[in-house]
């Protein structure tokens, strides 16, 4: 966990109940606030002043072929300009999604979600709070890189650069926030430890504010499992900062 300072923590304690209060306004309405919705809400208020660089390391990795959703696990990941070789989300462009998206859907725009990846501890403790026998591993959730040591890793601003030990290097582009279709087939899939059965929004809640980030490749290569990775915030010019 974050050791936040305490001007820190109680500025964290108020983004917290400022999104929550922004969730139950929109249920009040019949609004369903976005995880994207979330994300800004934090990209707004948090500085990442007190989190410059930070070292993890990549414990698993995960590649998908087209038309499947979930994702198989494999040692090493190849990353070109363009994607991870082999996944379904690699290219340059993709086509909009109605619900997400500012553009019509099927629309052509840029692929922003060239790769995506998640905290190990996170899936950990969504596990946990589904009542899990057995924590979720990042391909079952359609995620290619699952990453430890990095502290609130999902609440990492867009442009956070990830350097791997071999020289690869991702960007970040946007919170990858939990989708009615994952959430169903999490509930279609897995059980509690008790038999019980999970609903088909039981993931959606868990996950909301750890579901992972997604984003493009800056500098392409091979990464392997085991791996470090160094997560660096966003660096501005001389002649902006302060």
């Amino acid at each position: 966990m974050t050791e936040w300072r305490d001007d820190e923590a109680l500025e964290v304690v108020a983004i917290e109940t400022e999104i929550e209060t922004e969730i139950c306004r929109g249920k009040r309405h019949g609004v369903l606030v976005s995880g994207m919705a979330v994300y800004c809400a934090w990209q707004r208020r948090v500085r990442w002043s007190f989190m410059k660089e930070v070292h993890g390391t990549l414990v698993s990795a995960y590649v998908g072929a087209p038309g499947s959703l979930k994702k198989v696990e494999c040692d090493t990941l190849q990353f070109a300009f363009d994607g991870i070789v082999g996944d379904r989300h690699r290219g340059f462009t993709r086509a909009a999604w109605d619900l997400t998206d500012k553009q019509p859907g099927g629309t052509e725009r840029r692929n922003e979600r060239q790769w995506s990846a998640v905290a190990h501890e996170d899936l950990q403790a969504v596990s946990k709070q589904l009542g899990l026998p057995a924590a979720l591993r990042a391909g079952d959730v359609a995620v290619n890189l699952s990453i430890s040591g990095v502290p609130e890793f999902s609440r990492l601003p867009r442009g956070t650069e990830l350097t791997f030990e071999g020289g690869v290097v991702l960007i970040v582009e946007e919170y990858n926030p939990p989708c009615s279709r994952m959430s169903q087939h999490i509930a279609d899939h897995y059980h509690r430890a008790n038999e019980e059965p999970l609903g088909q929004m039981d993931f959606i809640e868990a996950s909301k504010f750890c579901r992972g980030l997604v984003g493009a490749v800056e500098v392409p290569g091979i990464v392997s499992v085991g791996e470090g990775v160094t997560v660096k915030q966003e660096v501005l010019p001389k002649w902006l900062r302060a």
